[in-house]
């Protein structure tokens, strides 16, 4: 790893050699999903990758990279709980979109009247969208 990490891409080969059959067998042990021990240990050597340059030389490689790909593990397993959470609560929501009444045109109608009229358009006080005078009783500037 000194030596990656000092810039010898040639020793990656080394590395990987040396450490992925472990990690992979860690993985597969932890997840009990073969595809995603293998994208959890690509995304932790990328994450190696792109840390080399923090490695402390003379420390133990295999620790780092099972504390990275420890973390990793724990990432992945939240974004699953958290979209399956979503994903079920979606599901629910279309089932009960599905069972509501629409509304009609006529009722559209009356309730953009009623927010139209709370706006203050539609009265014969105030100016409807269309008109471009200044609103009664609103300030307007002097020239």
């Amino acid at each position: 790893m000194e030596r990656y990490a000092r810039g010898d891409e040639a020793a990656f080969g080394e590395l990987y050699d040396a450490i992925a059959p472990r990690l992979l067998g860690f993985l597969r042990k932890a997840t009990r999903d073969a595809f995603a021990a293998e994208d959890l240990m690509q995304l932790t050597l990328l994450h190696m990758h792109r840390a080399r340059g923090s490695f402390i030389p003379g420390a133990p490689v295999l620790p780092w990279a099972f504390a990275i790909a420890r973390r990793l593990m724990t990432d992945h397993a939240r974004r699953r709980r958290v979209e399956q959470r979503l994903f079920s609560e979606a599901a629910a929501d279309d089932d009960r979109m599905a069972h509501e009444p629409t509304a009609s045109d006529g009722d559209r109608r009356r309730c953009l009247a009623r927010a139209a009229s709370k706006c203050g358009y539609g009265s014969g006080s105030r100016r409807s969208p269309s008109s471009s005078g200044p609103r009664t009783g609103s300030s307007s500037r002097k020239a």
